[in-house]
């Protein structure tokens, strides 16, 4: 049974599939249409104050052809850590983890997890740096999550 927990996720525009896989969504996140979350390898957990531009795609399993035998192949799940941003028409595939504070730029194809506070971006994203703003943040909630060149600069 899919769990749809947002509070102001569209009914309309937002497709949700399930088979073995279920879907959360904390109450406080929110997709956009077009938007097309596919649990039926995984689960796929979307965490507190996340924001999802509109045409994103979550796939929790993929293949190399399009019959169900081989197309479920791989199953693995997606976690999107709290108040990360995913960007308009961005691609997380199975197995990624999005982390705390990250974000996801416009269109980019994450086949690889996304480390808290940083920023990934391209087909196939690729991790160019800190958020910006990250000193925003209180030094606390950054231990242990940056390198020690960025700590140091805190």
């Amino acid at each position: 049974m899919t769990k749809i927990l947002g509070s102001y996720i569209p009914q309309k525009g937002v497709t949700y599939i399930e088979s073995r896989g279920r879907i959360f969504i904390d109450p406080s996140s929110g997709a956009n249409s077009g938007t097309i979350f596919d649990a039926r390898g995984a689960d796929i957990t979307i965490g507190k104050n996340v924001g999802i531009g509109y045409n994103c795609f979550f796939v929790t399993s993929y293949g190399s052809h399009y019959l169900e035998e081989v197309a479920m192949r791989r199953k693995l799940p997606i976690v999107v850590e709290d108040n990360a941003w995913i960007g308009f028409g961005a691609m997380i595939r199975g197995g990624v983890t999005i982390g705390r504070c990250s974000v996801v730029g416009m269109g980019a194809v994450v086949i690889k997890s996304v480390e808290p506070y940083h920023v990934a971006v391209g087909n196939p994203a690729r991790d160019v740096g800190l958020r910006p703003d990250y000193t925003g943040f209180k030094r606390s909630e950054l231990e242990g999550t940056l390198p020690k060149v960025a700590r140091d600069n805190i």
